[in-house]
């Protein structure tokens, strides 16, 4: 009994930390049926997502999340869900603002593409947009570039919702500075309004604001 362990020597790696299903591909979010968000190589890229040392002043950028209709600039457009991308700095901040740290060294724990989000806002929208059903483990949101939005006078008091406390689910407003916005939509739906163009909403590169 038990011979099969004559002579065994085993190793342990420990606790190995992987994106899900590994990260999306091209400009790219992946969003879970729990919520968590993971960015593609490629979006944390061209917009500076990852986590950088404690004691950087340049700390790069994060995304908010914005349900249009909730958004006076973008009320009177087809419904959309739009990014934009925000330096960490900045107060709620939706996506990657966060990391944990290396207490000794000040240098995050891991990347942006390990550790990922989790956002309840961009999970209801998603579910409310009709882009991850009850069935899905997952969804791919691609950002549409070639329609960045961007405010007149460089000012947005963006719509966020209390997710925690006793205000939980009022809306608030956060002021952003020169922050360019991006619709997002399922990589399939994309590829099937570039087929199809006449299904595909229209968004205006400038926008105003009351």
């Amino acid at each position: 009994m038990y011979a099969f362990l004559q002579g065994l020597t085993l190793k342990d790696t420990g606790r190995q930390r992987k994106p899900k299903e590994n990260s999306p591909l091209g400009f790219t979010l992946r969003i879970f049926a729990n919520g968590e968000v993971y960015p593609s190589k490629e979006l944390v890229t061209k917009f500076n997502l990852e986590y950088t040392n404690k004691n950087n002043e340049n700390k790069g950028y994060g995304i908010d999340v914005i349900d249009s209709v909730d958004w006076t600039p973008t009320a009177n457009l087809p419904r959309m869900i739009l990014l934009g991308i925000t330096p960490k700095t900045e107060a709620k901040v939706d996506l990657f603002a966060t990391c944990r740290y290396d207490t000794e060294t000040g240098n995050p724990k891991s990347t942006v593409i390990t550790q990922g989000s989790t956002s309840e806002t961009l999970l209801n929208l998603v579910r409310s947009m009709g882009y991850l059903t009850e069935d899905q483990k997952y969804c791919d949101l691609e950002l549409v570039l070639e329609h960045p939005i961007t405010m007149e006078d460089g000012i947005a008091n963006i719509p966020k919702l209390i997710e925690k406390g006793d205000r939980k689910g009022e809306k608030t407003y956060e002021r952003r500075e020169n922050v360019t916005f991006y619709a997002v939509n399922t990589v399939e739906n994309l590829a099937e309004m570039k087929t199809s163009p006449v299904a595909t909403p229209e968004a205006t590169t400038t926008v105003e604001t009351n």
